[in-house]
């Protein structure tokens, strides 16, 4: 046997309701095929189930309690002082890192939290939080294969800002295609024993069409995976006896029709305070951040503060009626846009969420962590308790970091309590003058997809499995050791027959490399 190479074609944000939905309309042949002579499961994404943590437990066997990695902007020394993740912030080896040291060649297309790149010498196709311009590595690569030049990073930022969705995505198919016409050529033409491609268009369009793909069959939005699909196949025609092929995505999708504002809840109970103002950003821009502003700064910018917000406060119709004007009419016609600058008043705030987004983790503000905190070390676990017993008749889930991750440590800024719910977006948002909201919202389910396929893999029931068994799955389809340091264990997906079934050993990866790799990989 040679050595044993794996794929894995990552489809982020992909459910199996919409999957299942689509292969019963005969759609989805390639999916089809590995669900049926493979082993597929419902994969279960992390706390929170964001691609951020998801993706780097993904790449690192570890729980986003222990890499850090919970959002893709993090708290530092308060809970208005946020930091965009990058590489550098993981300092434990990762499953590409571990491959590398065992005479491996890694090609990673599209893996989130890879900018900079930590493999100087491997190909490396950064994601969306890249910064800067640069992020196809080694950069030779684009005079080298034509079809990469095409390969663009982000989508149009001025077609998502409209409300006619289908140029949208129709632009996010045609990114999607060309992404593949450049994996294609470095999947056909340079070494790898691990090749990872990541379709970011799967996530894109469920954020803005879930709903309508779901339950309106919305054909453009079905093409995306028509898409993949046809990748999918052509992989498996190129597959050799020695190659598995994995197929997964980080977390599901699912449509709420109902907004629970978290935050304006605690404020409501005495837990959260407001001042006009913005919190301070400790990083320079990714490349999409820098293209939206592009595009606004065509408009004029007005920011409000906590006037108009407790305006709009005083009742829930007159904010609705503004909401719905200002989206509808006052954006389409007017070339300005009003933001309401709000931010936590750190001195009366004891818990909350320091952003305006999907609401899943929450930070009691106390003094042994934060710079500003008010809540005395000694309270924190009393209030965290307080918290738990309030909320539980609100929401489905409401569990502590221990409940979660065990025993494992800790860092010193995770989270207190991480909250999900099947009936609410659970929004973070500061200015919401109503507790609730009946509206649709496309947004993140913890409840996933994952598919595997080749000579090694067994056929036959399969129960849900966690993304965290990922790592130490693809360790074992290399025969590799499995590291300490994962927190999973690998899936049992192989026959029974083949030398891949027997468990990998487990390898304590060398603090001196990780040092080395620290030291000399990361190129900002």
């Amino acid at each position: 046997m040679n050595k044993p190479k794996v794929v894995v074609i990552g489809l982020d944000g992909s459910s199996w309701d919409l999957v299942n939905l689509m292969m019963a309309e005969g759609r989805l042949p390639n999916l089809k095929t590995m669900q049926t002579k493979g082993m597929s499961s419902t994969l279960e994404s992390t706390h929170p189930a964001h691609s951020a943590p998801a993706w780097t437990s993904f790449a690192t066997g570890l729980y986003p309690t222990q890499h850090g990695c919970l959002d893709f902007l993090v708290v530092n020394n308060d809970l208005t002082d946020v930091d965009i993740i990058d590489s550098t912030k993981i300092t434990s080896e990762t499953i590409y890192e571990t491959m590398v040291r065992h005479g491996r060649k890694p090609i990673l297309i599209n893996l989130p939290n890879t900018f900079p790149p930590k493999l100087k010498s491997e190909i490396t196709i950064t994601s969306l939080m890249t910064r800067g311009d640069k992020y196809i590595y080694p950069e030779s690569l684009k005079a080298k294969y034509p079809a990469l030049q095409n390969y663009r990073l982000s989508p149009n930022a001025k077609l998502r800002s409209t409300n006619n969705f289908t140029p949208y995505v129709e632009d996010l198919c045609r990114l999607e295609q060309e992404r593949i016409a450049g994996a294609k050529e470095l999947f056909s033409n340079e070494p790898w024993d691990f090749f990872f491609f990541l379709s970011s268009g799967t996530d894109w369009v469920s954020h803005v069409v879930y709903d309508k793909a779901l339950r309106e069959h919305y054909q453009p939005a079905w093409k995306m995976w028509d898409i993949m699909d046809d990748f999918i196949g052509w992989i498996m025609q190129q597959m050799d006896a020695d190659t598995t092929l994995l197929v997964m995505s980080d977390h599901g999708f699912k449509v709420y029709d109902e907004i629970f504002y978290l935050n304006r809840w605690l404020e409501e109970q005495g837990y959260l305070a407001t001042t006009s103002g913005t919190g301070s950003f400790q990083a320079s821009h990714t490349k999409l951040s820098r293209e939206i502003e592009t595009m606004q700064g065509k408009r004029t910018q007005i920011k409000v503060g906590k006037g108009l917000r407790n305006v709009l406060k005083s009742s829930v119709w007159l904010e609705r009626a503004a909401k719905w004007f200002y989206h509808h009419i006052f954006k389409r016609f007017v070339p300005v846009n009003v933001t309401i600058d709000l931010t936590l008043d750190l001195a009366k705030t004891k818990i909350g969420f320091p952003r305006g987004s999907m609401a899943s983790m929450l930070y009691i503000n106390d003094r042994g962590r934060f710079k500003n905190g008010i809540v005395p070390a000694e309270q924190r676990t009393g209030l965290r308790d307080e918290l738990v017993s309030k909320l539980q008749p609100l929401v489905e889930e409401v569990l502590t970091a221990e409940t979660v991750y065990g025993d494992a440590p800790l860092l010193p800024n995770s989270p207190d309590l991480f909250i999900s719910s099947d009936k609410y977006y659970l929004s973070g948002s500061l200015h919401s003058a109503a507790l609730y909201e009946k509206t649709t919202k496309n947004y993140h389910d913890k409840r996933g997809m994952f598919l595997a396929y080749g000579q090694a893999i067994d056929h036959r029931t399969m129960p849900t499995s966690s993304i965290m068994q990922m790592a130490p799955t693809i360790m074992q389809a290399m025969s590799l050791p499995v590291q300490q340091q994962h927190r999973g264990q690998p899936m049992d997906i192989f026959k029974p027959t083949s030398p891949l079934h027997q468990p990998s050993q487990r390898e304590q990866a060398t603090e001196q490399y990780a040092l080395k790799q620290l030291v000399a990989d990361i190129d900002l």
